[in-house]
């Protein structure tokens, strides 16, 4: 017999503590109105799966645990304006815009860093890929910092498993004692973004309407897991080898085409995942409704619409909108950021009916 995990009798409910701070102001009789809330929220006895030793005799590798505390806060600012409000011509904007941010407080054994990885079970390494630290945000991405390529012979005292040669990566000495070793590892990223954003814009002329709507992230990174996969050495199987080091091509971040193993996590592949979409368009035509009375029917509406027209961005991934190991949002709150065959939001086109009897 053989458990699959084991249970935690000190296992209880989070508790979260909130206060919030709002106003709500109208302008020139209702045209322009606005909206801003300040919050916070303090969350204690957080559940996070623990990692528990291997030698346990249980299947899993983790435990159900209450470990500590985190704080979120910040501003949330709505604008609605009546641009133009006539029978016969109507047109309004919204706009949105949160910043959020957030903050471990508290973790267990007298606030010791929780690290934790997410890799591809496919890469054969369990090695830790992020990290949890009291005063920081949660989900950072934790590795080697990519200063990129080796341009002269380096001489350290020692670096097993890291290379040297000129072309090679080049791996920053984060402590400084001449040495490439786990105490080199910090944090590369974090995949929290300095605030998002959505803007509409809605127009009515007679019986037609047409809807716009663009959202957006600013300051988010992603821990892109198929490039590092696919370009890091262990396939070579991107465009980015075409201008990998030579001795006549030395002005490249890209490394020399050599074998290397996918496990070594670095900041190379930390992307920038700022974007602006345009999310959705929707125009649509209302048949009169003295014709509609006729036949019996309140209301008649064809519309033909559009999501995820375009997307502005400079991350190199198929979607700056990734949610690979979040379990079905079960992990959400902590892996965040993280690519690795994430399948991309579709655009899709939609011709439709509506029918109000």
């Amino acid at each position: 017999m053989v458990y699959s995990d084991f249970a935690n009798d000190d296992l209880k409910w989070e508790t979260t503590y909130q206060s919030n701070l709002g106003i709500d102001l109208g302008l020139f009789n209702g045209r322009v109105n606005i909206t801003a809330d300040y919050y916070k929220t303090i969350t204690k006895d957080l559940l996070f799966s623990t990692p528990i030793p291997s030698y346990s005799g249980t299947t899993s590798t983790t435990q159900l645990s209450n470990i500590g505390e985190l704080e979120n806060k910040g501003i949330e600012l709505t604008l609605n304006t009546k641009n133009i409000n006539k029978d016969s011509f109507k047109w309004s904007t919204d706009f949105n815009i949160a910043f959020n941010k957030n903050k471990i407080l508290k973790l267990p054994n007298n606030n010791s860093d929780l690290l934790y990885s997410t890799l591809p079970g496919s890469f054969g390494t369990n090695i830790n890929t992020q990290i949890l630290r009291v005063g920081e945000p949660v989900g950072l991405f934790y590795g080697y910092i990519y200063d990129g390529v080796i341009q002269e012979q380096r001489n350290l005292t020692s670096a097993t498993g890291f290379e040297q040669q000129p072309g090679g990566q080049l791996i920053r000495d984060v402590n400084g004692d001449n040495r490439l070793d786990p105490k080199d590892l910090t944090i590369i990223g974090n995949p929290n973004p300095d605030y998002i954003f959505g803007f509409t814009n809605d127009f009515k002329y007679k019986n037609f309407d047409l809807n716009i709507f663009f959202q957006g992230a600013v300051g988010g990174e992603i821990l892109n897991y198929t490039l590092l996969e696919l370009a890091s050495g262990f396939s070579n199987a991107t465009t980015d080898v075409l201008n990998a080091w030579t001795p006549t091509n030395t002005n490249t971040d890209v490394p020399i085409v050599a074998q290397r193993s996918r496990g070594l996590v670095t900041s190379r592949f930390v992307y920038d995942a700022s974007y602006v979409r345009f999310k959705n368009l929707s125009f649509g035509y209302t048949l009169p409704q003295n014709f509609t009375s006729k036949i019996g029917i309140e209301k008649i509406r064809f519309y033909v619409s559009g999501q995820n027209l375009l997307t502005f961005t400079k991350y190199p991934g198929s979607d700056p909108e990734v949610n690979y190991r979040n379990n079905s949002n079960a992990n959400s709150n902590r892996n965040l950021g993280l690519d690795y065959g994430s399948y991309p939001n579709i655009k899709t086109y939609t011709l439709g009916l509506n029918v109000k009897f």
